[in-house]
């Protein structure tokens, strides 16, 4: 017996190494099967009790399990599902190495409220009750019921249709809204949060102010902020104090409503009121009431109309000066040369030939006329010689005409 129980303590292993599924309420878990693993154990989150025996090979032991293709299914998970889920075999006793950690998170959605306002649900289809939970206390209360909907004992706010509202929402109210099947099971979930309401006046614009915090009379406390940040207690849980009468006169009214809640008037608003009032009931901050006073921009934006109008028009007559003393210190620019049509020379560029010389105009000088008379033949020009180049020369004009000789005078010089 002993040898038996020290081989099984050699097969447990005692580390968690398997793996972790975060679900939300209500939804399905798969556990695997494992090979040659054939039993299901179970250890609920934070218990120092004995596991649970969750199936064997061919049977689920406990309630809300079943089989699903050789796999363990939770088809709806709730809390009590979280913990640590073993398989073993016959012949060891639990072994952690082959574990499924389940783990149901918060899945409620986030709400706010402002206090005295309303908050309103959407119903589910599936859901049969409405509980609310407080972070303070594990107490239950069931606001509305599918079943029993003439519920007086914690009922609160009402169903029509498919939507849930209730009216007045006040610290109180603040907590977390399930709504669940007839099993028990989850549907879905809204964390609450109420805040102070804000209410927003310009005494320009109001010479009455009056509101209503929703604030019992033997809790409401008032105090009255200026503009330098100066606080004054003027009601307290019942009592109006001195200070009221001193700062408003009877221009502040503090007074119960029929059913006992605080009602807050003032009279004749003025500058002096700017700030705000701040209402609290026993659990915090109820109401702000802010007083402000509009600064009238007509005058300012006119004047800085004009003004920029003068400005610029001083900056238009500076550049149009400028421009003309521009215009008078220019030199004259003298008028554009007389057109001249382009020369054009055609020439056979050879392949390989260099960039044609500058085209220059040729020179014609014409040969004296040369008077002679008969008889008198003219002179023979001499020939260009061979070095000139290739072309004719250029004659070059005598410095003195040749002697004609005789002139022919007529037929009497031949007499």
């Amino acid at each position: 017996m002993d040898l038996f129980i020290i081989l099984c303590l050699l097969f447990v292993d005692e580390g968690f190494s398997g793996t972790t599924q975060d679900v939300c309420p209500g939804q399905p878990v798969t556990i695997r099967k494992v090979t040659n693993y054939y039993d299901l154990f179970f250890e609920p989150r934070g218990s120092s009790g004995p596991e649970r025996h969750v199936a064997n090979r061919t049977h689920i032991l406990l309630p809300s399990y079943q089989f699903k293709d050789g796999d363990v299914l939770i088809p709806e998970v709730t809390q009590q599902h979280a913990g640590y889920y073993f398989w073993s075999t016959p012949t060891t006793l639990v072994s952690r190495s082959q574990s499924v950690e389940v783990y149901v998170k918060a899945c409620a959605k986030e709400r706010e409220a402002y206090y005295g306002n309303e908050f309103i649900l959407e119903v589910p289809k599936k859901a049969s009750i409405l509980e609310f939970t407080t972070e303070q206390s594990t107490d239950r209360r069931v606001l509305w019921s599918r079943i029993n909907t003439d519920n007086k004992r914690g009922a609160r706010g009402t169903v029509t249709g498919d939507r849930w509202k209730a009216a007045k929402i006040t610290y109180p109210d603040d907590g977390r809204y399930t709504f669940r099947k007839e099993n028990g099971v989850e549907v879905s979930s809204t964390n609450l949060y109420v805040r102070e309401n804000l209410e927003y006046y310009d005494v320009r614009d109001v010479s009455y102010l009056e509101s209503k915090p929703l604030v019992p009379m033997n809790e409401a406390e008032v105090t009255f902020i200026d503009s330098s940040q100066m606080e004054y207690l003027l009601f307290y849980r019942g009592s109006q104090l001195d200070r009221a009468f001193q700062m408003f006169q009877d221009r502040l009214r503090l007074q119960p409503s029929p059913s006992g809640q605080l009602e807050l008037s003032i009279m004749g608003l003025k500058s002096s009121d700017v700030g705000r009032f701040e209402v609290k009931d026993r659990k915090g901050l109820a109401l702000v009431i802010w007083l402000s006073e509009r600064v009238d921009m007509t005058v300012p934006i006119a004047a800085g109309v004009v003004g920029g109008l003068v400005i610029l028009t001083l900056i238009i007559c500076c550049c149009v000066m400028r421009s003309r003393k521009k215009r008078d210190a220019a030199p004259v620019a003298s008028p554009p040369p007389e057109y001249q049509p382009p020369i054009h020379q055609h020439r056979d560029a050879a392949p390989d030939a260099s960039p044609p010389p500058v085209y220059q105009p040729p020179v014609y000088v014409h040969d004296p006329v040369v008077i002679y008379a008969p008889g008198c033949p003219p002179q023979p020009q001499p020939a260009a010689s061979a070095g000139g180049g290739g072309g004719g020369g250029i004659h070059p004009a005598p410095s003195a005409p040749p002697d004609p000789g005789t002139q022919y005078g007529g037929q009497g010089d031949f007499s």
